[in-house]
C-alpha cells in the first residue's frame, strides 16, 4: 500500500472520481463534489489531500482545508476535514484511520489548533474527536504548535465537553 501521504497532481482525477461515487451516488449529493467544493479539490490544495493507493488504484481518501476562524478580533488557525471515503473492497482495513492520524499530525505541524470535522462517524470519535454541532478533534497545543500558529495573542484553554457549547455559541455570534 502506498500511503498514507499527500496527493499528487496526476491523482486528482482519481480522487474526484472516488468522492463522487461515494457521496453523489444512490440519492446522495446532486452537485458533483468538485463543483460543491472547488477550492478543496484543486491543485492548490494538494498538500492537504491525503491518499492511500494500492498499486494504481485509489483505495482511501481524506481531505483537509486550512482556514482561519476570526472571532472578536482573535484569529484561530484551524482546519476543516471531510470527504473521507474508502473503496468498498478496502473497507475495514484501517485505511481511513491511518489517513486520519496522518492528517492530524500534519495539521498540528502546520499550527492548526483545532479541526472541525464534517460528519459524525465512529471513526472520528475513536481518534479523539468530541461530539458537537461538528465533531472537533481534541489535542493539546504544545509550544511548537503555538509557534507554527504565529499568533502570540492566542489564549488557549482545554476543549472538553463542558466548554464545547461555549465555542459553538461563539461561532453562532
Amino acid at each position: 500500500m502506498d500511503g498514507p501521504r499527500t496527493a499528487r497532481r496526476d491523482e486528482l482525477a482519481a480522487i474526484v472520481s472516488l468522492v463522487n461515487r461515494v457521496f453523489c451516488g444512490d440519492g446522495g449529493r446532486k452537485l458533483p463534489m468538485e463543483r460543491s467544493f472547488p477550492r478543496l479539490f484543486s491543485e492548490a490544495n494538494l498538500d492537504n489531500l491525503y491518499v492511500m493507493f494500492d498499486g494504481r488504484r485509489l483505495a482511501s481518501f481524506l481531505a483537509t482545508d486550512l482556514q482561519d476562524y476570526v472571532a472578536c478580533g482573535c484569529r484561530l488557525p484551524l482546519a476543516c476535514l471531510g470527504a473521507v471515503c474508502t473503496e468498498t473492497d478496502y473497507r475495514g482495513q484501517g485505511l481511513s484511520s491511518a489517513l486520519l492520524e496522518t492528517a492530524y499530525a500534519q495539521l498540528r505541524a502546520k499550527g492548526r489548533l483545532m479541526t472541525i470535522i464534517s460528519g459524525s462517524r465512529g471513526l472520528y470519535y475513536r481518534t479523539g474527536a468530541a461530539p458537537g454541532v461538528f465533531a472537533m478533534c481534541q489535542w493539546t497545543a504544545d509550544a511548537a504548535t503555538l509557534r507554527a500558529a504565529e499568533d502570540a495573542s492566542l489564549r488557549l484553554e482545554p476543549l472538553d465537553r463542558g466548554n464545547l457549547g461555549d465555542l459553538a455559541a461563539l461561532n453562532a455570534r
